[in-house]
């Protein structure tokens, strides 16, 4: 892959959401590009038997960046991101999902931020909800920046639907791990599995809230967010479990910590029986996704 200057990569993986990914190139289309930034889109798709050619079409007459169409035949989107990657010519390369509606100044603002601070390797951006009946899950509506400064603080810290990262940290680290993310065996946590990877390898990594995109989940009720919730959790243990076994210390301390939590609340508050309760439901996804990890991770490089 080449290098490009004053060039921000947008990559959208997409399967099987025609109707919202319509919407989410309209957003696109309408993006501002500030004077010496140039965009390109590298949409990915992850169910080449659909056939995107007629979208693309309708959207290129009012696209002010060119598009590149992929495919990706293998299901997951960690493998349909790094696909992506491989298209990509941008310094930055950023991501948004399907599903996503992005702000009029979503490249501008990111392309600004990594501009305005040499050091910076990842960004991510606020999630706010694209219906307001949708259950707050998946959203990140914090309004002021921050920096990545734990290793606790990498679960949560961004969305795959609003993240950007300079090209030069993939070629440090590596693609998505696709043993992680949706469609694979651990279903969620490629976006965190690379954050936390490339936290562990020294990389500044930063949150910008006017980097905005509206998430159009589509999880309305209590029961689809336990559900999403759950399954966020065991990834999260999955990606402990990743790094702890490679003998990550960080990794090892925070699976240790969630496993004593449930014990160390009811020893400071012996009455705190409901938030002990919930710390033993988080410790029990924790361990099954720790669990899924061992069993279905194939734990070799790609």
């Amino acid at each position: 892959m080449g290098r490009a200057h004053g060039v921000i990569s947008a990559v959208v993986c997409t399967a099987d959401r025609q109707a919202k990914l319509k919407r989410l190139l309209a957003s696109l289309s309408a993006v501002e590009l500030r004077r010496g930034l140039s965009a390109e889109l590298i949409l990915v798709n992850n169910a080449p038997l659909n056939d995107l050619g007629s979208i693309l079409r309708e959207a290129a007459i009012h696209l002010q960046m060119p598009v590149t169409l992929v495919n990706e035949s293998s299901p997951g989107l960690a493998r349909a991101r790094n696909r992506g990657l491989l298209h990509a010519r941008g310094a930055v390369i950023a991501f948004t999902d399907d599903d996503c509606i992005v702000d009029r100044s979503w490249l501008a603002n990111i392309w600004g931020r990594f501009v305005s601070e040499p050091e910076l390797m990842g960004l991510g951006g606020r999630v706010e909800l694209a219906r307001p009946g949708d259950v707050p899950v998946t959203v990140r509506t914090g309004d002021v920046p921050e920096q990545l400064s734990t290793f606790a603080g990498v679960f949560g810290f961004m969305h795959g639907c609003n993240m950007a990262f300079r090209r030069a940290l993939f070629e440090r680290i590596g693609g998505f791990d696709s043993d992680f993310g949706a469609g694979s065996a651990l279903r969620a946590g490629e976006d965190t599995e690379f954050v936390y990877r490339a936290f562990r390898a020294g990389a500044r990594i930063g949150y910008e809230p006017s980097v905005l995109v509206w998430h159009d989940h589509g999880r309305a009720t209590w029961r689809q967010k336990r559900t999403t919730l759950n399954g966020y959790h065991q990834a999260n243990g999955a990606v402990l479990a990743k790094f702890a076994r490679a003998g990550d210390a960080p990794a090892t301390a925070l699976l240790r910590a969630v496993a004593r939590r449930p014990l160390d609340l009811l020893r400071r508050r012996p009455f705190s029986v409901l938030e002990a309760t919930r710390a033993w439901y988080q410790l029990l996804m924790f361990g099954l996704g720790a669990a899924r990890y061992r069993v279905l991770a194939r734990h070799v490089p790609e």
